[in-house]
């Protein structure tokens, strides 16, 4: 790291400008926008912050928690509240009970946020799904829906299939966002699944968000 990357690290509001650059406790995803403020997407590292099988997303009843397309803390937050004090492993307390590199406001990702993580680090080169619900209004910039051929498979080889940091193909994992149904994605194509029961086991990998200018 050159002696300039230091001193920016070290200054108040450190905004990180390349994808895959270790940043917040994991690395960097990419930008995001909403309410009039601008983000910065983390995601966890693999070995701190993937749950290490499938797993369900809460052993408790959803109700309406979770309605954020965005913003997966606040939906977590509010499906962590309907849990009771059992030990049981879940998606909700897994993600909300982190701490990583000093942070504690780590996060199931809102099918947005899970949109980016897709396309900042798709593992494999299999074509994308092409449904029209793959635009996100709250990427910064916006972006429009897949085609086959982009997003493409991520050039960082530790998030390439088989690499350190890989997202699971051929596996779905969970958002938290639950608008009508739960939304989970397939890191093999990006297509958005829905429906089932919060008991249904499927992978998790955490984030979290910070404010930066912009």
């Amino acid at each position: 790291m050159s002696q300039l990357s230091k001193i920016l690290r070290r200054a108040s509001v450190y905004v990180p400008t390349v994808i895959g650059e270790e940043y917040g406790g994991g690395y960097f995803a990419g930008y995001m926008r909403a309410d009039g403020q601008r983000y910065a997407l983390v995601v966890a590292k693999k070995a701190d912050g993937e749950y290490p099988s499938r797993v369900s997303l809460l052993k408790a009843a959803v109700g309406s928690a979770g309605a954020s397309m965005w913003n997966g803390r606040a939906n977590t937050e509010e499906m962590y509240a309907l849990l009771d004090s059992g030990s049981a492993a879940d998606a909700i307390r897994f993600c909300y009970e982190l701490t990583i590199g000093g942070y504690t406001d780590w996060a199931l990702p809102a099918t947005q946020q899970a949109d980016l993580l897709y396309r900042a680090f798709k593992p494999g080169d299999t074509a994308n799904s092409t449904q029209s619900d793959t635009a996100n209004p709250y990427a910064d910039p916006a972006t429009g829906p897949y085609t086959a051929s982009s997003p493409s498979v991520t050039t960082l080889a530790n998030f390439k299939a088989g690499g350190s940091e890989a997202f699971q193909t051929l596996a779905q994992y969970w958002t938290s966002t639950n608008n009508i149904t739960l939304y989970r994605r397939l890191f093999t194509t990006g297509a958005i699944g829905g429906g089932g029961p919060p008991g249904d086991p499927y992978y998790v990998r955490a984030v979290r968000m910070g404010k930066i200018p912009g």
